[in-house]
């Protein structure tokens, strides 16, 4: 995955900057046809503008939109997927001890699925941190991803639905324990693929 990216910005007021930027990638696989019998590599751009600022002390990120191609004619069952793009990442500090995070992104990704060349992904994240205590972290998110499948004889549309709570238990300076509930579900149009999932995880982290 070759890759090259300019970016150009200034600030116009004092804590607020605009931003241009330009990116080309070219994508070449490992192997020139996939078990599929689909050839993968790819030609792609991103062009967006957008904004990075401190609102306040307390409010802080970006925000950006724009345009983004990818060409997959490489394999002619395959064409070029174009989109416009944007996306957020926008924190705000409550309190000291409260912070909650906006991520938006919408962009193109690639696929290995048979008759599939990407995926137009668009996800919207929101997360609560909290500090019950200096060694007791809790926290919940939730998020929704939209995949709209592109390729060969595709009409396929995925919404995913996940949320989650958990926490951390800081027991000294080297070890760390977590738990965590998950709930993810996903609707989409393809036959028999709808599932629901629960999880529940529990982790020990050490460091050294």
């Amino acid at each position: 995955d070759n890759v090259g990216s300019l970016r150009l910005s200034f600030e116009f007021i004092p804590d607020y900057r605009l931003f241009v930027e330009g990116a080309l990638n070219q994508r070449e696989c490992d192997q020139a046809v996939d078990d599929a019998g689909f050839r993968r590599d790819s030609d792609g751009y991103r062009m967006i503008a957008g904004t990075d600022f401190e609102l306040t002390s307390l409010v802080t990120g970006d925000i950006f939109a724009g345009f983004a191609a990818q060409d997959y004619s490489e394999d002619p069952r395959f064409g070029k997927v174009d989109t416009v793009v944007y996306g957020s990442n926008l924190l705000w500090d409550a309190t000291p001890l409260t912070s909650l995070r906006l991520n938006v992104d919408k962009s193109i990704q690639d696929s290995v699925a048979p008759n599939v060349s990407s995926y137009i992904a668009t996800i919207y994240k929101l997360e609560l941190q909290h500090e019950l205590r200096r060694n007791v972290l809790v926290g919940t998110d939730v998020q929704y991803r939209n995949y709209d499948y592109e390729g060969f004889n595709i009409g396929r549309e995925d919404h995913l639905y996940e949320a989650g709570v958990g926490g951390r238990y800081l027991v000294g300076r080297n070890v760390t324990l977590g738990a965590e509930y998950r709930y993810f579900t996903r609707d989409t149009n393809a036959p028999v693929s709808d599932f629901v999932q629960n999880t529940v995880t529990t982790s020990i982290g050490f460091r050294f």
